[in-house]
């Protein structure tokens, strides 16, 4: 998963700039160009709190995060779902289990 790019996207698309959706998220800016960049790996909480920022629930990100390499070629769209579900499911639990950043 690209995360920066997932939370640069919906970020642009929601036309927002990274100082506003710092302050919705509760984030610092730097902290957010950093993930942005692909230089810091967003946590778990981070993740939910830039979601809330952009007004959209965590899996919009998972889903614009998703690259080539996470799901294999000619894969359905049926499966797809699946497989961004249990990745939202695995994603859930090690949250709650204690888990500080997001599985690769």
């Amino acid at each position: 998963m690209r995360y920066s790019a997932g939370i640069r996207s919906a970020r642009v698309r929601a036309a927002m700039s990274q100082e506003e959706l710092a302050r919705r998220s509760g984030q610092s800016q730097s902290s957010l160009s950093m993930i942005e960049s692909g230089r810091r790996q967003p946590s778990l909480v981070a993740i939910g709190k830039i979601a809330r920022g952009l007004g959209v629930s965590p899996l919009v990100i998972f889903l614009l995060s998703a690259n080539g390499q996470d799901v294999p070629r000619g894969t359905p769209g049926v499966l797809l779902i699946g497989r961004i579900a249990r990745l939202v499911s695995d994603l859930w639990e090690a949250r709650h289990n204690g888990a500080r950043h997001p599985p690769r």
